[in-house]
């Protein structure tokens, strides 16, 4: 396990884990294990108080994840009356791979820490709040009395921004060219999994989030 000051691994939220479990070589290969958390470097498997989990044991296995069949050894950290918590051993390299593949969205929106309000530069019309990972991936936006007065965000290659009262832009990198994009379902779903999966985001703000890129919601 890693020393506690280093930064924890991204984790996927349950809700995009639903088709990924986990079989355990050492009983029926049959009884398949749904996933309560993923990362690079550990899981949380969903058991059954009765289900011999033994901590510090060594457990070999196989993460499925849709089509893809990763061999690993977990160790057992921690155990509670539905979940074990355990750490990856043998394996990390083929699951980051996989992970970033299917999962990239949900794994960068992950990596953005919120800074600190007391350290940005207040600002007239509001209060600034601010998630940034520090390779490209941002979500700014100024709240006053609960509404997002403007805001910009940027992910997997898309830029949007917007204020209250004018139209939302969009753009986006096209053959290392920026280009001018709508607001269709497609790029709306790329931009709400990302928001939905930023840590420490208030609930209030994501609704309004979801609100503003709902295409349905646009103005001609």
């Amino acid at each position: 396990m890693s020393d506690k000051s280093e930064k924890r691994a991204a984790r996927v939220k349950p809700l995009e884990l639903k088709e990924i479990l986990f079989s355990r070589n050492d009983i029926d290969t049959s009884t398949l294990y749904s996933i309560s958390n993923l990362s690079e470097t550990g899981l949380g498997v969903r058991r059954k108080p009765a289900d011999y989990w033994p901590i510090k044991d060594y457990i070999d296995g196989e993460l499925i994840l849709e089509d893809s069949k990763i061999p690993v050894t977990i160790r057992v950290m921690r155990i509670t009356a539905s979940e074990a918590g355990c750490a990856i051993i043998k394996g990390s390299s083929q699951l980051k791979r996989i992970l970033h593949l299917k999962y990239h969205t949900e794994m960068n929106a992950h990596g953005l820490k919120k800074v600190d309000e007391t350290l940005l530069r207040q600002q007239p019309d509001g209060k600034p709040h601010w998630h940034f990972d520090g390779s490209g991936g941002e979500l700014y936006f100024i709240e006053k009395d609960n509404e997002i007065v403007r805001y910009r965000l940027t992910c997997d290659g898309i830029s949007a921004e917007g204020s209250k009262g004018h139209p939302l832009r969009i753009t986006r990198l096209v053959d290392d060219e920026i280009v001018s994009v709508p607001l269709d379902e497609r790029i709306s779903k790329v931009i709400l999994k990302f928001l939905n999966n930023i840590d420490n985001l208030d609930p209030g703000y994501l609704h309004r989030f979801f609100e503003i890129f709902e295409p349905s919601n646009q103005k001609e």
